[in-house]
């Protein structure tokens, strides 16, 4: 969090807004940070560029929470370019995943994601870099079939009965169960323009899609009215 009207960096813990258990993720990762001092490097922008560039350091940190088991997808941004490896953030990840007992992990951590954030003067306060390559999965480490899981690592929430899939780069509103009610409420207008349409196709386009939520929303409703040959949809999103 900031401070109001500042870039301020202040402690989120104690924050009303924050989801349990994205407080309890906080609360490990700096226990973490605190039993790895001297190891794990922290950005600093104060710093000499060159000082950090080598091995690089722990830039930012994602949290998102999975609503329907209540698990933490968390995502370590890494001032660096992803090669070769870097053992002080192997052992955060350790850490974070393994470092507490089993059954605490198994109901906190979703996924840990790595960021490869590469220094580039065009990123400015950026937290994610465009590259695709720089995303690594790396708990869990392989894809349990017994899950009923396809997309390692990604967030799934059924949205107003529809399933979606967010991975960590993906856009995701804060507050879903308020978003949920805007879905409702858009369907609901969509509908009732669509009842005197007669039978013209339905044709919904969405910008900045993000991974299609009100697009797809939309064009399901309406293709429940009629089938969906009468209904097109368009969705645009650089990073989808």
């Amino acid at each position: 969090l900031f401070k109001q009207g500042t870039q301020q960096v202040v402690p989120a813990i104690g924050c009303a807004a924050l989801h349990p258990a994205i407080t309890a993720a906080i609360a490990a990762l700096q226990a973490a940070l605190d039993d790895l001092r001297g190891v794990v490097p922290l950005f600093d922008p104060r710093e000499e560029k060159s000082q950090q560039d080598q091995n690089g350091a722990l830039r930012f940190v994602q949290f998102t929470v999975e609503r329907s088991t209540q698990r933490v997808q968390a995502v370590l941004v890494w001032n660096r370019k992803r090669g070769r490896p870097v053992p002080a953030l192997e052992c955060l990840v350790d850490r974070l995943w393994g470092g507490i007992t089993a059954a605490e992990t198994h109901t906190l951590w979703h996924s840990v994601w790595v960021h490869w954030r590469e220094p580039q003067p065009n990123l400015g306060n950026f937290v994610f870099s465009l590259d695709t390559l720089a995303w690594e999965l790396c708990r869990p480490q392989m894809l349990n079939l017994g899950t009923g899981r396809t997309r390692p690592g990604f967030v799934e929430e059924a949205l107003d009965g529809l399933p979606f899939a967010f991975g960590p780069g993906s856009f995701q509103q804060a507050n879903l169960g308020v978003f949920e009610q805007i879905l409702r409420d858009m369907k609901a207008a969509l509908l009732s323009m669509e009842s005197s349409r007669g039978s013209r196709p339905v044709r919904v386009l969405e910008l900045h899609a993000g991974v299609g939520v009100i697009g797809l929303s939309l064009a399901h409703a309406a293709a429940e009215r009629r089938d969906w040959s009468g209904v097109g949809l368009l969705s645009s999103d650089e990073n989808p």
